[in-house]
């Protein structure tokens, strides 16, 4: 026996009720396309940095080194006179 108000669905409100849940359920997961894009991002954020910053490096035989343990700097030697 069925409880009043309840009837058997046809095939046509079982495609109304498909396209209606289809619409509310969530895509599958994209995982690959997800870590394409994180790649990618980061790839540019690398090279970005790497342009904007590659006019500022200094070569490295150009630069003082200071030993902030020792107080001693490997570049000129500057005489007291006094």
């Amino acid at each position: 026996m069925m409880k009043p108000g309840m009837e058997i669905m046809n095939q046509r409100d079982q495609e109304l009720l498909d396209k209606q849940l289809r619409a509310i359920a969530p895509a599958p997961p994209r995982n690959g396309l997800l870590m394409l894009a994180a790649v990618l991002v980061f790839v540019a954020g690398m090279t970005l940095s790497g342009l904007l910053a590659g006019d500022k490096v200094q070569p490295e035989n150009a630069v003082q080194q200071h030993d902030s343990w020792t107080g001693y700097s490997s570049g000129s030697v500057v005489k007291n006179n006094g």
